[in-house]
């Protein structure tokens, strides 16, 4: 499955496209773990909040970009966590 996920998402198309993926964290850490080129087991240690936003960028002949990740701005402080134990918040 994830090898589907990236095959569709993580490489530039054929004429400009904008698209939006609605997805679970674990999607989302795999492309981005993708994206930056990580081992494969790096997706396991990100911790994507829920209805957080994350941007990846895919051009012809330029690397993956990062654009956002994690970005919960437009939630009210209170949502903002990623329900994975203490530490800090954005």
């Amino acid at each position: 499955m994830a090898d589907s996920l990236t095959a569709r998402f993580a490489r530039p198309a054929a004429a400009e496209t904008h698209e939006v993926l609605v997805t679970h964290a674990y999607q989302v850490a795999w492309l981005v773990r993708h994206a930056l080129g990580a081992p494969a087991d790096r997706w396991l240690a990100m911790s994507c909040g829920n209805a957080a936003l994350t941007a990846l960028q895919f051009r012809e002949g330029t690397p993956p970009a990062l654009l956002l990740y994690n970005d919960m701005s437009h939630l009210p402080e209170d949502l903002r966590w990623t329900g994975f134990g203490p530490g800090p918040r954005p």
